[in-house]
């Protein structure tokens, strides 16, 4: 009984920090794939992905060109019901638009949806200057990562008009 106990007490620690099973299906590793976009600048792209989890995060290095030539490098930490984004420049290092997004449910499945997060959603003051309609979903597979942006361009930001759609497909496949 002894024994049962002190296993109990080492364990549950663990357990706590754990990743959930949504979070874990997002497996480490290298990744190789492309971007599928509505922007024939990204479309077409090749890009990588590095992923380690950092308790019940993981965090994803992206690595890519955009259309120009130019190295882009964005990190995505995902979490159960929360996602941050960070774009830098992949050559200088600076930093450049920062998102922050949060699911209104836990995942049941191996797709989440995040909505991007806003000061205030009537008045359109959301992060990085994006419209209150850009979302990610994020679906996993076994060895594969799917990143799709949705929503309107910043460009047609505050448009009621303008009809969200899917942006971007980052489709990775694990190689490592």
């Amino acid at each position: 009984m002894l024994v049962l106990a002190v296993v109990v007490a080492l364990a549950l620690p663990a357990m706590a920090w754990s990743a959930s099973p949504y979070v874990s299906s997002i497996k480490d590793g290298k990744y190789e794939g492309t971007i599928n976009s509505k922007n024939p600048d990204l479309n077409g792209q090749k890009v990588t992905m590095e992923v380690k989890h950092e308790g019940d995060v993981a965090v994803a290095t992206v690595l890519y060109k955009d259309g120009k030539g130019a190295e882009m490098k964005e990190v995505w930490k995902i979490g159960e019901k929360n996602l941050d984004q960070q774009d830098f420049d992949a050559k200088t290092g600076k930093a450049g638009d920062k998102y922050g997004a949060t699911a209104t449910v836990a995942a049941t499945t191996n797709a989440q949806t995040f909505f991007i997060n806003c000061k205030d959603k009537v008045k359109n003051d959301c992060d990085a200057g994006a419209d209150a309609r850009l979302n990610w979903t994020i679906k996993t597979g076994p060895d594969a990562v799917n990143y799709i942006v949705s929503g309107v361009t910043k460009e047609k930001k505050g448009d009621p008009t303008a009809k969200p759609e899917q942006r971007h497909d980052f489709a990775f496949k694990r190689v490592k």
